[in-house]
């Protein structure tokens, strides 16, 4: 069974598309409160290769962390791609300062029509953690939901309990990263996955992707495993429409430990076992 959270965040009717990549060379410019520094590029080329590879129909590029809010490289890649003649289809999710100003309502336009789709709140580590951190974005929220865009968010399960509810009541639509980072010692029992079968389902999508990050200190193969049965959870209460494969390619701080094809295997190998 193949899960099309994908394709309905991108408006694609079909192909397979992998819902979560980076895109970015080392020499560029990297926000100062950064907490990794990559020391090789993954560069547009190299991932379209492995796109095609993989019989891939295109993909979500999600502006990395370290890069901060400064999305040109991710702006220029996608419009690159949307002005040749390659035949698969690219979109983007940015990173927006979390100012209290309301952004740039041209700005945010001009950003749609390169090909935006959503914007991330990286919340790992981040003091918006806690509930009340969170008015900090309301501006923004209401700014790209009127956009029409996705919030995506990437926070530790034990927050989503918090988090979650506030960006529901702020958005039409939002994504949860890499499985809602559930516990690894007993990830059905998360909080977190429990706020998640507890959201508006119609409206939540889950990225399944990066099992590596719930569980850090396994193999990621072994990871990958252990992560299946939260993959059947998942998509016996929200169905394939609402979950979203993702490779995570280059997998920051996680290089060298598995291939593009492995995260492929991975999906079928939760697929088979659902």
């Amino acid at each position: 069974m193949q899960v099309t959270g994908g394709n309905r965040l991108m408006g694609l009717s079909g192909g397979q598309v992998d819902g979560h990549a980076h895109v970015f060379l080392a020499s560029l410019p990297m926000a100062e409160s950064r907490r990794y520094t990559p020391t090789q590029d993954a560069a547009p080329r190299t991932y379209d290769a492995l796109l095609a590879e993989t019989g891939k129909a295109g993909a979500i590029l999600v502006q990395p962390s370290f890069l901060g809010s400064d999305n040109s490289f991710l702006l220029e890649t996608l419009r690159r791609h949307g002005n040749t003649q390659n035949t698969r289809t690219f979109r983007g999710v940015a990173v927006l300062d979390d100012h209290r100003e309301t952004p740039d309502r041209g700005l945010l336009a001009e950003m749609t029509e390169a090909g935006i789709i959503g914007v991330r709140l990286n919340l790992i580590g981040h003091p918006c953690a806690m509930p009340i951190e969170i008015d900090a974005w309301d501006n923004l929220l209401h700014a790209v939901d009127a956009e029409g865009w996705h919030v995506e968010v990437q926070c530790d399960g034990k927050h989503l309990p918090s988090v979650l509810p506030q960006l529901i009541a702020r958005c039409r639509l939002v994504v949860v990263d890499h499985f809602g980072l559930p516990a690894d010692a007993m990830p059905s029992e998360c909080p977190g996955h429990q706020a998640i079968l507890s959201a508006p389902k119609e409206r939540l999508f889950v990225k399944t992707s990066a099992p590596y990050r719930a569980f850090p200190d396994l193999s990621s193969a072994e990871a990958a495993r252990q992560i299946a049965p939260f993959f059947a959870a998942l998509l016996e209460e929200l169905g394939p429409e609402q979950l979203v494969w993702g490779s995570d390619w280059p997998w920051t701080q996680f290089e060298g430990r598995h291939s593009y094809q492995d995260t492929v295997a991975w999906e079928k190998l939760w697929q088979a076992g659902a």
